[in-house]
């Protein structure tokens, strides 16, 4: 990028072909697709287990690990390897708390979110609540069973409900406590 001193940027180059698909062009703007890019969601059961954080990010970028259809987690997750699974995996809700995935696959898989792991997330398939294991280092995986399945990630982290609890036990302490102490008092007084 280049900058003009007027906050302005151009590029050096453009995009290489093979890399971008140009899908928009009105003679001021030209926007370009990705053609090689890692889904947001999908299903894999081809898996690699590693504890130590350095080699996983280790082998992220080593050059026989393919992004798009293996993941690296920290447990086995007990489901079987198959290097030719297949499914579709898609997301129907999205938002700030809570992202919405449906499956449908012939066999056991994992279904792979490239939203951030946090140990405040909760997941459910079909209403059962499942474990979520960090996948890629920064990412969420879980396993879902063969046929279709809606897939629930909801966070709700246990800190905010102490939050709440404190915050809700401390408004009724402030109202309370003031009523008990005039009460107290004014008998004192009448005596």
């Amino acid at each position: 990028m280049s900058d003009d001193g007027k906050g302005w940027s151009y590029p050096f180059s453009l995009f290489p072909d093979d890399k971008f698909k140009e899908i928009f062009d009105d003679g001021i703007y030209r926007v370009f697709e990705a053609r090689d890019f890692v889904p947001r969601t999908f299903l894999t059961s081809d898996y690699i287990v590693e504890k130590n954080d350095e080699q996983i990010i280790e082998k992220l970028f080593s050059e026989d690990f393919d992004i798009r259809r293996q993941i690296i987690l920290e447990e086995d997750p007990n489901v079987s390897k198959r290097l030719n699974a297949s499914g579709f995996a898609g997301i129907t809700k999205y938002s700030l708390n809570s992202v919405v995935v449906q499956t449908d696959s012939l066999q056991a898989s994992l279904l792979f979110l490239s939203d951030v792991y946090y140990p405040g997330w909760k997941a459910k398939i079909d209403g059962k609540e499942v474990k979520i294991y960090r996948a890629d280092y920064t990412f969420r995986a879980v396993p879902v069973p063969a046929g279709k399945h809606k897939v629930e990630f909801v966070y709700n982290p246990q800190g905010f409900k102490y939050g709440v609890l404190l915050a809700v036990v401390g408004a009724i302490g402030t109202l309370i406590f003031p009523m008990l102490y005039f009460r107290r008092n004014g008998r004192n007084r009448k005596a």
